[in-house]
């Protein structure tokens, strides 16, 4: 059987189905291939950066002492945390490097992958949002080893103990927290879809340029 292709194109109009973890491809119908190129390279420091204080994170959490006492379930968590973070940093610094060499004759081939003159292989578009998608997991992972450590820590305590009442403030927290996540999230990808749909009635002015009033 033939080997089934898409085009770069056809990705593009699919990537929303790897929500909350795609890249930004949907800019790539409007840049050229340099331009991708910066605005990618820019994600990957960022990813890199955040990847490795998350790293620092994790690791510190085994000297804690209720580290010790706590359960499986806990320090399974935090060691998922910092190897994904860790495998996070390793995919962004190889694309980075990747996309870093890519001049010359090389960028004139990017350019056509990218404006759909070749065909793709559909899995391109996985491995380009796979750093951010392995850090969104990282920060889960982490996020959920503290929550079963404070609600462990609160079954095991007396009513209305220190522990029971940092459980009661931490989920508070967490779920304050976590709705402000999805009303980001939500209007961020709603901007996303709007702006990248071409289904947008609206005319764009050229801005105006205010030039100082010069003296007689």
């Amino acid at each position: 059987m033939p080997k089934s292709t898409v085009s770069f194109a056809d990705v593009i109009s699919h990537s929303r189905r790897f929500l909350p973890w795609h890249a930004n491809v949907a800019s790539l119908q409007e840049t050229t291939g340099a331009e991708w190129i910066e605005e990618k390279k820019a994600e990957l420091i960022s990813v890199n950066v955040t990847g490795v204080l998350l790293a620092g994170v994790g690791s510190s959490a085994f000297s804690w002492p209720v580290i010790e006492s706590a359960p499986w379930t806990t320090q399974a968590a935090l060691y998922a945390s910092l190897i994904t973070a860790m495998i996070a940093v390793s995919s962004g610094t190889q694309q980075y490097v990747t996309l870093s060499r890519i001049r010359g004759e090389r960028l004139r081939v990017f350019q056509a992958l990218l404006r759909g003159d070749k065909a793709i292989q559909s899995h391109h578009l996985y491995v380009w949002q796979m750093p951010i998608m392995l850090l969104s997991f990282s920060i889960w992972y982490l996020l959920i080893g503290l929550l079963i450590l404070i609600y462990a820590r609160a079954a095991a305590s007396s009513p209305w103990g220190p522990d029971v009442k940092i459980a009661v403030v931490s989920g508070l927290a967490t779920i304050f927290a976590f709705g402000n996540y999805l009303i980001g999230a939500a209007t961020v990808y709603r901007l996303n879809a709007h702006l990248y749909s071409g289904k947008h009635n609206i005319s764009v002015d050229p801005p105006v340029v205010q030039t100082s009033a010069s003296w007689p």
